[in-house]
């Protein structure tokens, strides 16, 4: 969903100025402005992904790759046990900083 007040994009101005967007297939996607419109590869590559699948590999993702830390996997694990604290998380920093969250 695309709304827009006819002023062009300024930085120091985001929230009074441009275009913003929101993807409102989900209720977490807040709006946010756009330096420039979407293409239209840009928006086919939006709606191919997959919340749910990625979130799938994820959980079944091995960590081996990465060398982490044992604080670090144990971390990661409780994370993943606890998706809602990472939701939160997420959501919360896009909103201090004005971004979207797509999950």
């Amino acid at each position: 969903m695309y709304s827009c007040n006819g002023r062009p994009f300024i930085q120091q101005l985001k929230e009074q100025s441009g275009t913003w967007f929101r993807d409102v297939r989900l209720p977490a996607n807040l709006a946010r402005p756009l330096q420039q419109f979407h293409t239209p590869d840009g928006l086919l590559d939006q709606l191919r992904r997959n919340r749910e699948a990625a979130q799938q590999q994820l959980q079944q993702e091995a960590f081996a790759y990465l060398k982490l830390r044992d604080y670090q996997v144990n971390t990661s694990d409780s994370l993943r046990s606890d998706s809602t604290i990472i939701t939160e998380v997420c959501e919360g920093l896009a909103g201090f900083y004005g971004t979207e969250v797509e999950f």
